[in-house]
């Protein structure tokens, strides 16, 4: 087998899983949206979902994919402790200290 027939191999035996691990993820998160089990502040989930774009577009990118994403939604009143958290998690994830990727 050539190397360019082992990258591609290599290449068909991760990507689907890694799409798989990713549309999961995803559903773990809608989960989140159950108004009968959780409570949230609009702006920090607006904020969230922008870094997932952020990243979706980086990522599609590197593929020579574009895509634009709009985020609409209204504004709630925050908790002050939630904020201060959630500030200090986007910061660190924007400078690459986040969670595990």
């Amino acid at each position: 087998m050539s190397k360019q027939q082992e990258k591609r191999a290599r290449f068909a035996r991760m990507f689907p899983a890694r799409v798989d691990t990713l549309r999961d993820t995803l559903r773990k998160i809608a989960n989140c949206s159950n108004k009968g089990n959780y409570d949230w502040d609009t702006d920090k989930v607006q904020e969230a979902w922008k870094l997932i774009a952020e990243e979706f577009a980086t990522t599609a990118d590197k593929y020579g994919i574009s895509f634009e994403v709009r985020v609409k939604a209204q504004a709630k009143k925050s908790d002050d402790m939630f904020e201060r958290v959630w500030a200090e998690h986007v910061q660190a994830v924007r400078n690459g200290n986040g969670a595990a990727k």
